[in-house]
């Protein structure tokens, strides 16, 4: 990730499956601690693609929302 960092000027990192995880909230927080104490300036970005594809089947914007696409798109 360093080196990524170093050669990168934006960072985004997409954590998928949060639909999966009933803790993703605190995983999320988890790594954004790990990649503060290591010096990196990355933006973590939570995103469950089954959510995403249920909201454009059922054309649902919150949905959508909570799928995290928007801000990762």
């Amino acid at each position: 990730m360093r080196e990524v960092a170093a050669r990168c000027a934006t960072l985004l990192i997409a954590m998928t499956k949060i639909d999966l995880y009933p803790e993703w909230r605190r995983i999320v927080a988890l790594n954004a601690g790990h990649l503060e104490r290591a010096g990196i300036e990355a933006q973590i970005v939570p995103v469950s693609s089954t959510l995403r594809q249920l909201a454009l089947e059922e054309h649902d914007r919150s949905l959508n929302e909570e799928s995290g696409f928007p801000a990762l798109l």
